[in-house]
């Protein structure tokens, strides 16, 4: 009975380590992650959050400062990595990863401009689980906040 129940678990333990290695190193699908905030389709699920449209983010600054900044914001924020970005700057996706266990996030910037003016729309969602208690709408708005902190005064 005990190396039955000592088999069970270690079987249990080997496909948990399996599983937590698969969240952390399985390949990104840079296709389907980086796309348009304003028009990428919903994941469906409570594990999402996206600012876009009348909502989008008005930042006094041209399109090439804004990203700049951007990925500047992103080299001071810990386990983000960027994913995809486009040659002209205008559409940013990042990886952003759960400090227990790593689970993936992604983040999507469009920075469309407008003169001397941006127009900064997000979208953040989970790639694993079915809810985000809310990460990903505390996620955009503290680089919200972090970007219009960089940006006052300029």
């Amino acid at each position: 009975m005990k190396r039955g129940s000592m088999v069970l678990a270690g079987l249990f333990f080997i496909v948990v380590i399996g599983l937590l290695t698969y969240v952390r190193f399985a390949p990104h699908n840079i296709e389907h992650w980086h796309q348009d905030p304003e028009t990428v389709k919903s994941t469906g699920r409570p594990n999402d959050y996206r600012l876009a449209g009348d909502a989008s983010v008005n930042i006094n600054l041209k399109q090439a400062k804004i990203s700049q900044m951007i990925m500047d914001y992103a080299g001071q924020q810990e386990r983000i990595e960027l994913l995809a970005n486009t040659d002209d700057g205008q559409l940013l996706t990042f990886i952003q990863r759960s400090k227990l266990i790593a689970y993936p996030d992604y983040l999507t910037i469009k920075i469309e401009p407008n003169g001397d003016r941006s127009k900064l729309s997000f979208f953040s969602r989970s790639r694993f689980g079915y809810r985000d208690f809310g990460v990903n709408k505390l996620r955009i708005n503290s680089w919200v906040d972090g970007i219009r902190g960089l940006t006052a005064g300029r």
